[in-house]
C-alpha cells in the first residue's frame, strides 16, 4: 500500500518501522493573547505528545515521550496521554480534547475544540520518503486553565504528515501562514542550497504554487507567483525552543541541552501587504545551533 497516496484519507496510519506520523495544529486569537500549538507524532511503536497553551503572560506545557500500541489498521482517533484527536469529517472537521492534571507547579488546563477547514488541503514532498499535507482553518470552542475560562474562535492551521523524517539534513527554515493567503516553507541545506515550497491563494479561491519565494528578515515576496510583498513581525514574544535531530525525537525544551541541534522561535505574527492590507498569521524560525 501506498502510504504517501493514502494520506489524503486524513487519519492515522498504519507505519513501517521507520516510518513517523505528525498531526499539527498552530493557533492563536487575532490579539495573539491565547495561542499555542498541539502535536501528536507517531513512530511505528512510539508517541511523542506535545500540548502548549499561552493565555496572555502564562504557559501551560506538557509533553510526554513514550512507548506506544502498534495499530494494525487506520482510525480517525488519534489519541495520546492527554490530547485526543476525532476526525469527524476528513479534510473539513476534527474535535480537539485535552485534559491535563496539575503537575509541577502548574494547575490543571483543558481545551475542547472543533477545527473547522477554510482551505483544502495541499500536498508537499519534502523528498520521496516524506510527505507533508496542509490547510487552514478556525478552531473554535473553549480553553480552561485553573480557575479562568476562555471561549471563542482561534486561528489555525494544521498539517498532517508521513514518512521517513530528515532532521539531520537540514540547516535551517522558516514557516510562514498568512491564513486564506499564504503558506510558504523555506529550509536552508547544508550546501547552502534551498527548498522552497507553498501556496498563494488566487482571488477567485484557488490555490496555486509558489515558484521563487524571497524571504528577507522581515518580509516575503513571490512575484513570479503573483505574490506582492508583505512584511512581518511578532505580535507577541515568541515561543523559544530546543530540540535534538534524530527523527522522530525532536522534543522541545525551553533551555538548551547537550546534543540540541535547533533553536526554533514559532508565534503569532503581524503581516502587512505592500498595499497596507494587515492580517494576523503564523512566523515559525529555526536555525542549527553552531
Amino acid at each position: 500500500m501506498d502510504n504517501f497516496v493514502t494520506l489524503q484519507k486524513d487519519h492515522r496510519h498504519v507505519l513501517d518501522s521507520d516510518q513517523h506520523e505528525a498531526f499539527y495544529f498552530l493557533f492563536s486569537s487575532q490579539d495573539g493573547e491565547v495561542s499555542g500549538l498541539l502535536r501528536l507524532l507517531f513512530g511505528h511503536e512510539t508517541l511523542l505528545e506535545l500540548v502548549l497553551v499561552r493565555v496572555g503572560e502564562q504557559k501551560y506545557l506538557r509533553q510526554k515521550s513514550q512507548p506506544w500500541p502498534v495499530i494494525d489498521a487506520p482510525t480517525f482517533q488519534v489519541s495520546g496521554p492527554n490530547l485526543t484527536l476525532d476526525c469527524l469529517e476528513p479534510w473539513q472537521q476534527w474535535r480537539v480534547r485535552v485534559e491535563c492534571a496539575a503537575e509541577e507547579g502548574q494547575p490543571p488546563f483543558s481545551m475542547d475544540l472543533t477545527f473547522r477547514a477554510t482551505t483544502p488541503p495541499v500536498c508537499f514532498g519534502f523528498d520521496q520518503f516524506y510527505k507533508q499535507m496542509q490547510q487552514d482553518g478556525r478552531l473554535t470552542g473553549s480553553i480552561q486553565t485553573g480557575e479562568e475560562r476562555w471561549e471563542g474562535e482561534l486561528l489555525c492551521y494544521r498539517d498532517h504528515s508521513l514518512g521517513r523524517r530528515a532532521m539531520r539534513s537540514v540547516k535551517a527554515w522558516t514557516i510562514i501562514d498568512i491564513p486564506e493567503r499564504l503558506y510558504a516553507v523555506i529550509i536552508t541545506l547544508p550546501n547552502d542550497q534551498f527548498v522552497r515550497f507553498g501556496w498563494t491563494m488566487t482571488a477567485e479561491g484557488q490555490s496555486i504554487p509558489l515558484v521563487a519565494p524571497e524571504l528577507t528578515e522581515n518580509s516575503i515576496q513571490d512575484p513570479q507567483a503573483g505574490v506582492e510583498k508583505w512584511t512581518f513581525e511578532r505580535l507577541v514574544p515568541p515561543n523559544l525552543w530546543y530540540m535534538g535531530s534524530k527523527g522522530g525525537e525532536e522534543t522541545m525544551r525551553f533551555e538548551p541541552q547537550p546534543g540540541d541541534r535547533f533553536e526554533d522561535k514559532i508565534g503569532p505574527a503581524l503581516f502587512t501587504s505592500s498595499r497596507g492590507e494587515r492580517a494576523v498569521g503564523f512566523l515559525e524560525q529555526s536555525n542549527a545551533i553552531e
